[in-house]
């Protein structure tokens, strides 16, 4: 079976890692994934819930209208956007779960990525405490932890019991907030599920097209998104500002162009203001150094879609059978933050195939 027909099955899946699961959420617009600790899993009957070792997660992705937030929108308006899905909640809870108020501690941080959280949490009404018998089955701390999520409002709930110290709960959500990746697009279920796999899965991991003869070594910060066409690679960066920079790797074969020079003057050198690339309009083109592993162009070209502006950056290589064109999309906003990435992932490219799949193996 496809992984386009699983996705229309179900949406979200649950990937095991060596010591850890991962969540993910392939909703149209979502695009999430987030690891939690543990060795063991037990399904719960809530929708989006489960209990990893005695920890129980539950996933509360909310839809926001664009009127309250785009990625276009300042700080201001994204802590307004996520202050008003806390407040909502809170005024649930206390009218019609815990009846009464709530003593609610709000921090808002960002992990190593930069990307922005919102942590809330409370113990659980000592009111409520009075009337168990068991103490050492009862929820002492709720705690939930917010942020966006491409067209979603996503929030993680969690809890902790009377032996996990607060400060040890709070530590717990915070390394799973350095776990919570966003993609660009549909993340890619066998490429992830590869990537838990491995023993240590920060570590870099190979991609290698044989038809294209290239390998890949993928930082394991780099998100591989499905790609729709055979001779594409498509992958996203690290969500920075709500935004998720792109790159694709397209492969062309020889015999389509006379020449590598050719290929270059078509894709690249001949581009002048005003032409089209795809739905977008050249505006400014500027000659780069390619990388030390290229013998083909590189240029910065800003790009304009609408009223929106891209700058991206072109590479292209000659492999054995043909040509790529390596493309990397990014706003005014986040360019400089991951042109430097774009370049390590380059770094990573290989022409040796059979020393790359004996590598793999």
């Amino acid at each position: 079976m496809g992984q386009e027909e699983e996705e229309q099955q179900s949406p979200y899946n649950v990937l095991q890692g060596k010591d850890s699961f991962t969540w993910v959420d392939n909703t149209q617009s979502a695009f999430v994934t987030i690891t939690v600790p543990g060795s063991e899993i037990e399904p719960e009957t809530e929708v989006l819930g489960f209990t990893v070792d005695r920890d129980y997660y539950q996933f509360l992705p909310r839809r926001y209208e664009r009127a309250m937030y785009t990625n276009a929108s300042d700080t201001i308006k994204e802590i307004e956007l996520l202050n008003f899905f806390k407040d909502d909640e809170i005024k649930y809870m206390e009218a019609e779960t815990m009846n009464t108020s709530l003593e609610v501690t709000t921090e808002i941080f960002k992990n190593s990525d930069g990307k922005k959280f919102q942590l809330w949490y409370y113990p659980t009404p000592k009111a409520i405490l009075d009337t168990l018998s068991n103490f050492e089955s009862a929820t002492w701390y709720h705690y939930h932890l917010d942020f966006v999520a491409n067209d979603h409002l996503y929030g993680l709930y969690t809890i902790s019991y009377e032996e996990e110290p607060l400060e040890e709960a709070l530590a717990r959500v915070k390394w799973i907030s350095e776990k919570i990746e966003v993609f660009g697009y549909f993340v890619d279920l066998n490429a992830l599920n590869y990537r838990v796999s491995l023993d240590e899965p920060d570590e870099a991991m190979e991609f290698v097209d044989p038809v294209a003869n290239y390998a890949l070594t993928v930082p394991e910060w780099l998100n591989i998104t499905r790609s729709e066409y055979e001779d594409v690679f498509f992958a996203s960066f690290p969500d920075n500002y709500n935004i998720k920079n792109a790159m694709s790797i397209s492969f062309y074969a020889k015999e389509d162009f006379e020449s590598f020079e050719v290929f270059n003057q078509e894709k690249l050198v001949g581009l002048k203001m005003g032409d089209p690339i795809g739905r977008t309009t050249v505006m400014i083109k500027n000659e780069l150094e390619p990388p030390a592993n290229s013998t083909g162009v590189s240029y910065k070209i800003q790009q304009v879609f609408g009223k929106a502006m891209y700058e991206m950056q072109y590479v292209t290589y000659e492999t054995p059978t043909g040509y790529l064109l390596i493309n990397f999309t990014a706003t005014p906003e986040t360019y400089d933050i991951n042109a430097p990435k774009f370049r390590e992932v380059l770094d990573g490219l290989s022409f040796d195939i059979e020393e790359a799949e004996e590598s793999d193996d």
